[in-house]
Order: C-alpha cells, then sequence, then structure tokens
C-alpha cells in the first residue's frame, strides 16, 4: 500500500522502530522485584471494580484498579489493570489466570518491558 492514497493523504509502511518489545509473563513466571501491576483480560463486560477488587482481594492490598473504556462509546472493553502495594501479590495474582469469573476465563499477566538492542 505504500504510495496509495487514501482520501487526501499518501500512505507510507515502514517496519516499527519501537523502543522495545511486550512480553506477556504468565504464572509459573517469577515477575521482577519491583513490579506491582497485572493486567487481567477476558473480565466479563458487566463486572464492577468492586467485584474484582473483591475477587483480587486475597492476593494482597490492592493500591488501583484501573477499567479501560471505549474512547467514543464508553463502554468497558473487558480488561483492567491493577496495582498491588506488595510485589509478592503479584505472583500471587498471576495464580489466578484460568479462574472462571461469570462465564467467562480471565487471564493475568504482568507485562514486562525490555528495551530491544
Amino acid at each position: 500500500m505504500t504510495g496509495k492514497k487514501i482520501g487526501a493523504r499518501y500512505v507510507e509502511i515502514q517496519p516499527s522502530k519501537g523502543r522495545g518489545q511486550k512480553q506477556l509473563a504468565h504464572a509459573g513466571t517469577k515477575p521482577p522485584e519491583d513490579c506491582h501491576n497485572v493486567f487481567v483480560k477476558g473480565l466479563p463486560y458487566q463486572i464492577t471494580e468492586e467485584k474484582v477488587g473483591e475477587l483480587f482481594a486475597p492476593c494482597g492490598s490492592i493500591v488501583a484498579i484501573r477499567f479501560v473504556h471505549n474512547s467514543v462509546t464508553k463502554v468497558f472493553k473487558g480488561f483492567c489493570y491493577i496495582e498491588f502495594d506488595n510485589p509478592a501479590s503479584v505472583a500471587k495474582a498471576i495464580k489466578m489466570s484460568g479462574r472462571e469469573v461469570d462465564g467467562r476465563t480471565i487471564s493475568v499477566v504482568l507485562l514486562a518491558y525490555h528495551t530491544a538492542g
């Protein structure tokens, strides 16, 4: 599509030159000692932040839960980020991956970034 015109603009496609690669670490992966956050996907669309808090409370003290919504429709997209007070809570939360919540199987992962090169 390089050189093609879309509307009033020309398209140029090139390989990404990103700063780093995102890796998902699943259950069985030891999180870095300074890691306090997990990414939870596959959540039921009708779930509340309070329910997520109750679900993950046995893992440890939760600092924040951030739901992600569609920017136009404002509808919950089925995933969130959870920040824990203690890094040991992250390892416990990752073990919850595969649990069924209101008929949906959730995945709990940590996002580990490392720079290429």
